[in-house]
């Protein structure tokens, strides 16, 4: 009895074969203009994102592409040209299941360009056209937080409380809300940032929400003068996340907040804690060279290179070593440039 064998035609494989090969030259195409983006180069990137989008009409490479060109225009400052992309990209692709986001992402480069009203724009057109994604929810958060930058507290007030209201199930609302209290405490507004903070971990927070809620609430206590209230927050803080490794960030960044303050002290007990509990880290490394730059300001040059030796030796061949190196330059820099105003 004999036996059939199936096989596929060899011109099959072929044309699998150029099918494989264009999916893998598009691939390419976009890791090529994205490099050619973040460097820069947006002429280049202009280019390729076009052929991608003219050659592959309907696909998720030209979804990509087409994504990609908005915000290249956003970031190359051609705001007609941003427009258009943006428009283009919704029409073409408005049952996309990840609309939604990457229209929030065009948003979110206006934004970062300190673009406020036009991002608020973009943000207003996410909430109205899709309003249970969770893209609207960031998006609404972020209309209290341009809107803030914008100065336009009245309408901020009433956007952060919309985005309460109307989100108030989703599981990382608390994150939207310590998101804003950021950005009020980045604008030095800290009785707001406070407010906000306590309202983030109010409301069940992930743990790293809660872990960076709590940091940012000891910080703005700090530049309201409440020093106390601060270190309760704080001592808090290292008892409830004592094991979390992002505590050694945490550690540098309000090490960071007391030096800024002059708290010298305090400021090299904190570093010294990340220096102790993660040594070796790149976070120990940025705490020892705060440490050293401490030791600057007051003068005492000595101590200052004994901690900048240690630095190098303990730190030689780590790839951000440089970056520490310019760091201690700069406070060499700044220590010169305070005894010629002497």
């Amino acid at each position: 009895m004999s036996k059939k064998t199936s096989f596929i035609p060899i011109g099959t494989f072929i044309v699998l074969a150029i099918v494989y090969q264009c999916f893998a030259d598009v691939s390419d195409k976009l890791k090529q203009a994205q490099t050619h983006q973040e460097q820069r180069q947006y002429a280049q990137a202009e280019q390729i994102y076009k052929q991608i989008v003219k050659a592959n009409p309907g696909t998720e490479d030209s979804f990509q592409a087409q994504k990609n060109l908005a915000i290249l225009y956003v970031e190359w400052d051609k705001q007609p040209q941003a427009q258009a992309a943006l428009q283009e990209l919704i029409g073409n692709f408005s049952g996309h299941k990840d609309i939604a986001a990457v229209v929030t992402y065009v948003a979110d480069a206006f934004r970062k360009m300190e673009r406020h009203e036009k991002a608020c724009e973009i943000y207003r057109y996410v909430v109205d056209n899709w309003p249970k994604d969770e893209h609207a929810m960031w998006s609404q958060m972020n209309l209290v937080i341009s809107n803030t930058c914008l100065g336009n507290n009245d309408y901020a007030e009433t956007a952060f409380k919309k985005l309460c209201s109307d989100y108030s199930g989703y599981e990382l609302i608390a994150k939207a809300i310590c998101l804003v209290a950021d950005n009020y405490r980045k604008l030095e507004q800290y009785e707001k940032a406070c407010e906000l903070y306590k309202r983030a971990l109010d409301n069940k927070p992930d743990v790293d929400t809660a872990l960076w809620s709590m940091m940012g609430l000891g910080i703005s206590n700090l530049h309201l003068g409440e020093e106390f209230a601060a270190q309760q927050v704080f001592y808090k803080l290292h008892t409830d996340f004592a094991e979390d490794e992002r505590m050694a960030t945490a550690g540098c960044l309000i090490g960071d907040e007391y030096r800024s303050l002059e708290m010298y002290d305090k400021a090299c007990e904190l570093y010294q804690y990340v220096i102790d509990k993660w040594p070796g880290t790149e976070k120990a490394m940025w705490s020892q060279t705060n440490m050293g730059n401490i030791k600057l300001d007051l003068g005492d040059e000595n101590a200052a290179r004994a901690i900048f030796d240690k630095v190098l030796a303990d730190f030689a061949g780590h790839p951000v070593l440089p970056k520490a190196v310019d760091l201690m330059a700069y406070g060499y820099y700044r220590k010169a440039l305070s005894k010629n105003k002497e």
